[in-house]
């Protein structure tokens, strides 16, 4: 229970990342902040310090920063001019468009920083000789037989293994007879069994291997470097996730909401505080990607009206942006609810 609790409150506090982030560069741009909520609902609890209230809801799928214009039709009791420099839509185009996109690219600073400290304090990830688990597939011959992600293979039926194409030339050349796999987990060693099954004429575990990975020093330069480019390679990777949805439908088995997210986050915190600062590290650049997709009521959806807005100088309507808006929010809840039922299904499957 205790790995759980951790799991969303670190979800919450990447939600609290990426609203401050708004709630920064909106304060700095001089617009007025009237509510800070992290999570979705009721407050359960709030308090207004200066003009702006902070709040928590019982529902920790999200969080909203309120800025006061940003809805056409908010009751703008304490501003009723609506000439109100300090309002969202009477500021700048340029300025809407930084509010708007420092919420993503706070979440890319926070995964920099995280992995930033990470390097500096235990060294950078560098390939060594060996083979590591990158992912294990969800309800796989190797699931089910205890195999988790970043176990170190050491050895197959006493065979030491060298690369990741060693470990699969293994499985495929096994012919379906079960393999003794020796794995390192932490500092434990410890013996598996798995019978490989044929998948599309071949042999397979349902596991990604990886080349081995050890953390070593290789000074301050390569520390930063190899944070900078962590979130830009991610994003690359992501991309071509996001394009293979498109035209593999066994792509979208691998999509989850906020329950598989916080089982991953409960995963790793299990793992050892490294693991889950990776962790971490690796959700907040997703939700950084996945807010700047150019999708109604999402930041990236927004940046497209501003864009389209400081290139023509002519703002799109106010009502007509709003209502696709609306149109994108009821859409993108309907999705997280249906990911989120295929989610429990999956977890209450696998008990």
């Amino acid at each position: 229970m205790l790995s759980i609790f951790l799991a969303v409150l670190a979800l919450c506090l990447l939600v609290v990342v990426h609203e401050f982030g708004h709630f920064l560069v909106a304060r700095l741009c001089r617009m007025r902040v009237d509510r800070f909520s992290i999570g979705f609902g009721p407050a359960i609890w709030s308090k207004k310090i200066g003009e702006t209230i902070y709040q928590i809801g019982p529902i920790p799928l999200g969080g909203y920063v309120q800025i006061a214009g940003l809805n056409p039709d908010e009751n703008l009791k304490e501003s009723p001019d609506p000439q109100d420099p300090r309002l969202y839509h009477n500021r700048p185009a340029w300025q809407r468009f930084f509010v708007v996109l420092a919420g993503p690219f706070i979440n890319y600073l926070f995964a920099f920083l995280v992995v930033l400290g990470l390097n500096l304090s235990l060294g950078v990830p560098t390939v060594v000789e060996g083979v590591s688990l990158g992912q294990v597939f969800e309800s796989s011959v190797a699931a089910k037989a205890g195999l988790q992600m970043k176990d170190k293979i050491v050895s197959v039926d006493g065979e030491k293994m060298a690369d990741p194409d060693q470990f699969v030339a293994k499985v495929k050349n096994s012919k379906g007879q079960p393999l003794s796999i020796l794995i390192k987990r932490g500092s434990v060693e410890k013996m598996v069994v798995v019978t490989p099954l044929l998948q599309d004429g071949t042999y397979r575990l349902g596991v990604m291997p990886l080349p081995g990975i050890d953390r070593q020093h290789h000074g301050i330069f390569n520390s930063l470097s190899n944070a900078v480019m962590y979130p830009i390679l991610l994003t690359q990777m992501q991309l071509q996730g996001f394009k293979r949805l498109f035209s593999d439908k066994k792509a979208l088995e691998g999509v989850g909401g906020p329950v598989q997210i916080v089982s991953q986050l409960k995963t790793q915190i299990r793992s050892g505080l490294v693991d889950a600062l990776e962790a971490l590290a690796l959700i907040s650049t997703a939700l950084g990607f996945f807010n700047l997709l150019p999708i109604p009521s999402l930041d990236g959806g927004r940046l497209l009206f501003l864009g389209w807005e400081i290139v023509s100088r002519r703002p799109i309507s106010k009502k007509v942006e709003q209502w696709i808006h609306v149109g994108g929010i009821i859409l993108l809840f309907g999705l997280i609810l249906l990911v989120t039922f295929r989610d429990v299904f999956r977890l209450i499957k696998n008990l």
